[in-house]
């Protein structure tokens, strides 16, 4: 999936393994899915490749065509002598599970052998459900590879033991399974040496075996926990889901911490079990993942009823979660700006744009007079600063008069409405007059602004303090499509007695149109680093209170946004921590486009299905309508059933990696054409793939690229693959939405796409249905 958020733990549900056979080990891997999956060779794959890769920090070494164990990693051999007639514990699922070393056979059950009790134990395993392993397993060595006694005899499990197992786990059995003991049976005793008690009774100090928390020094645990687990196996997808969310989204530097200290605390080694704090702020910046994977907050997770102290005996994490803001340091090739609290690359100073609030990054490449102002971007020519924002070109692409009229701020509801023109001698936004003001004058605005009609002009009482523009004569050489044509600026207040200013609604926004892209002449490996305005529909979504980037998506109409399904996954409720960014190209970097929104609803295509990732797609409705722009436009639908002929270019832009192995996400929008192959030709090359194949191809999908080096990657997920309207120069629409890849740029192995006409349809019904009034 193009977004990296999709950890093996979210579609499998456990791994485990059984050894035999005297000299050598037979591993045998049981792989419980969450959800019934027909078998192709595909995901065959997949799931060997899983195995591989899970055994990478264990004691059997995988290669190419063998299985050995690592001698390096096993433990270290004991100078104690076993009892006479004990023998070494080598069924691997107990090795790992037991505190002891030494079994007897025959076993409590009367197998004579390790090998034959192994085999018969790898039978009944698997036939118990999950949820209860982390009492069965211990339960079942017990039985299948006990404890060698002093005295040479296996130490049978209590009966005590047996009945919590029997309540827990017999009703999960398979229906032609059977408990492998009666518990009336076995010994009753305080004495060890007797009978192997419960291990899991709160306070009593149980092992971890997780290799993540282990490597946070977390040893071992006590249950039940504060979620109420007993054993490990229930919380180990959990921990596994956090670690993949963090490798995803950096969400929380200690997620590990937290998973550990909330899932596996530290035994307290009392008969209550250890108090544990989870850091406060990791709820706040990572739920929102959570979440999206359809994993909702534990409500027993209430983090203001547990402990709060700098003592380390009453709880884990008080130094992590009050700790100061890591501001850090700057990479090699970026600069620190705004107070320090923002790092650029170095490329983007002296540039023309804008990217540090405070401006430092242009404040000192001053190439002109003081009256003098730049043809900023598109060339270093100097133009006397009373030429801009006056209705004619001075500059190369007309750059002088961009960006010159705007209807509010879009960000202060006050007045979102309010018609104001730049002065760029004072650099102050200033309010028009309403004095001589028509309809015509409207309409010219709402076109300028991006809009096809005016819905509504209305007058108001000028802020008081505020510059005014006047409404005159069209000016000698300015365009009559340009307001600022006919406006002079610096005005103290409105003229006469009608002292009001214009107020504007615009309608029916124009879409797919670019007014601020400029050629770029800069290429880098595997497409180009994109200049601001260059794709003005292209959005951001982040999530938690540090605004982590994960997904792509586009802007469709000021108040809706598209994106891929799997982007929204489960967090079809909670919007507090969702923030999506508009109008901007370089993520970290401050941008005077910028529109910042939250959801005010998400909206999942009913029919997404999350193991596929078939109809991958969805809608997000913004709290607040955003401003349109020269830098922020909304892209074209296509028609419904509109087909994009094979071979047709079209171009993939987005934040994501630009290789599967890459760290961090793009600071920038990077671009690669892209062309669209046949769906047959995708389909073969996804089963000959010899990559892991994550998902099913279906026809709600089509494919493009498949050279090397030129692909959509983790991250790109969500946003469009956009394709220039047929008759058109520059005009262009939405073809499909990044949904997933075999990897990411393999050679022969194109990028998936959500076909987007077929679900316009919906796109407008939903539009229509949920009008924000």
């Amino acid at each position: 999936m193009k977004t990296g958020l999709h950890p093996p733990s979210a579609i499998y549900s456990s791994l485990f393994s059984l050894s035999s056979s005297e000299g050598r080990v037979v591993v045998r891997f049981i792989l419980l899915l969450r959800e019934a999956s027909t078998l192709t060779p595909s995901n065959v794959h997949e799931m060997t490749s899983m195995i591989e890769h899970g055994l990478q920090d264990s004691i059997i070494a995988v290669q190419s065509n063998s299985v050995s164990l690592k001698p390096e990693a096993l433990p270290p051999t004991t100078t104690v002598l076993p009892p006479d007639e004990c023998e070494v514990v080598r069924i691997m699922e107990c090795a790992n599970m037991t505190s002891y070393q030494y079994t007897a056979f025959p076993n409590i059950l009367g197998h004579p052998t390790q090998e034959i009790a192994g085999q018969a134990l790898g039978e009944v395993g698997h036939t118990m459900s999950l949820m209860c392993h982390g009492y069965l397993n211990a339960f079942l060595c017990g039985l299948y590879a006990p404890e060698c006694g002093a005295d040479s005899k296996p130490i049978p499990p209590c009966r005590s033991f047996c009945e919590e197992v029997h309540g827990r786990c017999n009703t999960s059995m398979a229906p032609s399974a059977s408990f492998p003991v009666d518990c009336a049976t076995l010994p009753e005793s305080d004495d060890t040496s007797v009978c192997m008690p419960s291990p899991y009774k709160p306070g009593q100090c149980v092992p971890i075996h997780a290799q993540l928390c282990r490597q946070e020094g977390f040893n071992s645990t006590a249950f039940p926990n504060l979620l109420g687990n007993e054993a490990e196996a229930e919380v180990q997808g959990l921990v596994n889901l956090i670690k993949g969310l963090d490798a995803a989204t950096g969400c929380y530097k200690h997620s590990m911490l937290f998973g550990c200290s909330a899932f596996l605390p530290p035994c307290s080694g009392n008969t209550t079990v250890g108090h544990h704090f989870i850091p406060p702020s990791y709820r706040d910046r990572c739920e929102i993942f959570l979440d999206i994977f359809y994993t909702p907050w534990p409500e027993a997770l209430d983090c203001d009823r547990l402990p709060d102290s700098p003592n380390p005996n009453v709880c884990v994490g008080y130094k992590e979660a009050h700790e100061p803001p890591d501001l850090g340091d700057c990479k090699t090739g970026e600069m620190k700006c705004d107070n320090d609290t923002r790092c650029i690359l170095s490329s983007w100073v002296c540039d023309n744009y804008q990217d540090c609030l405070d401006n430092t990054d242009e404040s000192h490449c001053a190439l002109c007079e003081p009256h003098e102002s730049l043809c900023s971007p598109v060339s270093t020519l100097c133009v006397n600063t009373t030429n801009f924002c006056d209705g004619d070109d001075h500059c190369y692409h007309g750059v002088d008069e961009a960006e010159c009229v705007r209807v509010g701020d879009g960000v202060n509801s006050d007045d979102a409405r309010v018609l104001e023109v730049r002065n760029p001698v004072s650099g102050q936004w200033e309010e028009v007059c309403a004095s001589d003001w028509n309809r015509t004058f409207s309409l010219l605005t709402c076109r300028q602004l991006g809009y096809s009609d005016v819905y509504t002009t209305t007058y108001e009482s000028p802020a008081p303090g505020r510059s005014k523009a006047v409404l005159g004569d069209q000016f000698t050489g300015g365009h009559s499509d340009r307001l600022q044509s006919f406006l002079t600026k610096g005005h103290s207040s409105c003229p006469g007695q009608d002292q009001y200013v214009v107020k504007l609604i615009c309608w029916e926004p124009v879409c797919g149109t670019r007014p601020a892209h400029y050629t770029s002449p800069m290429r880098v490996v595997g497409g180009d680093e994109v200049k601001p305005g260059t794709w003005p529909w292209m959005v951001s979504l982040h999530g938690g209170l540090d605004e982590k980037f994960f997904c792509g998506a586009s802007v469709i109409s000021p108040e809706w946004i598209l994106t891929a399904g799997h982007c929204v996954g489960g967090g079809t409720k909670e919007t507090k921590y969702w923030t999506v960014i508009a109008g901007h190209t370089r993520r970290p970097s401050y941008s005077p486009h910028r529109q910042i929104r939250k959801p005010r609803k998400l909206f999942l295509y009913p029919k997404f299905d999350s193991s596929t990732v078939n109809n991958d797609i969805a809608l997000i409705q913004l709290d607040k309508p955003l401003v349109l722009g020269d830098y922020l436009r909304p892209v074209c639908l296509p028609e419904p059933g509109q087909q994009v002929e094979l071979g047709t270019r079209c171009y993939v832009a987005g934040w994501g990696k630009t290789d599967a192995m890459a760290a961090t996400y793009q600071p920038s929008i990077r671009q690669v054409n892209l062309d669209v192959v046949t769906w047959d030709s995708c389909l073969e090359a996804v089963q000959r793939s010899d990559q892991p194949v994550p998902y099913q191809l279906t026809h709600n999908m089509f494919c493009a690229g498949g050279a090397a080096g030129h692909d959509a990657c983790q991250g790109d997920s969500g946003g469009p693959f956009m394709c220039r309207k047929p008759n058109t120069t520059d005009q262009w629409y939405q073809a499909g939405i990044v949904s997933w890849g075999i990897g990411c740029a393999i050679p022969n192995a194109p990028g998936i796409y959500t076909k987007l006409p077929l679900y316009v349809d919906w796109i407008h019904q939903t539009m229509e249905n949920n009008t924000h009034t």
